[in-house]
């Protein structure tokens, strides 16, 4: 059985959380995702918000932003969109990122590959008709 928040100090970012925020700077993404509850998930929106960094803590919201970044944020149909690991192969297939359910099972994978001290990047896949329509109308 898994717990939802470790009780032990098994998170190496729940340890030092100062090391957290180096990464995130040093990676300079468009946005995060927050989606650690308690101390360290506060303090990491306060230190977000004190950088003036876009963040998102649920689901929905994380869809928006991702909507907005890739150009689509007035278009009527949103998407499919898919993501994909750092660490899948090259020839691997996107997985589906429309549902709560396939969020949790990102975040889930995400957790996982970290806990062996791997670095996990998540790409954003946008189907590549809808991708040639957003360059055609900028």
């Amino acid at each position: 059985m898994r717990e939802a928040l470790p009780d032990s100090c098994s998170c190496r970012s729940k340890c030092d959380p100062w090391r957290a925020f180096g990464r995130i700077k040093a990676f300079a993404p468009d946005a995060i995702h927050v989606a650690t509850e308690g101390p360290l998930g506060f303090s990491t929106i306060a230190w977000l918000r004190l950088k003036k960094l876009r963040f998102t803590t649920s689901f929905a919201e994380a869809l928006e932003r991702i909507h907005d970044t890739v150009g689509c944020e007035d278009v009527v149909v949103k998407p499919e969109l898919l993501y994909k690991l750092s660490t899948a192969k090259a020839n691997t297939l996107g997985i589906s990122l429309s549902s709560q359910t396939d969020w949790e099972g990102c975040l889930e994978q995400v957790t996982d590959i970290e806990a062996t001290n791997k670095k996990a990047t998540v790409t954003i896949v946008v189907p590549e008709q809808v991708r040639n329509h957003l360059l055609r109308m900028s």
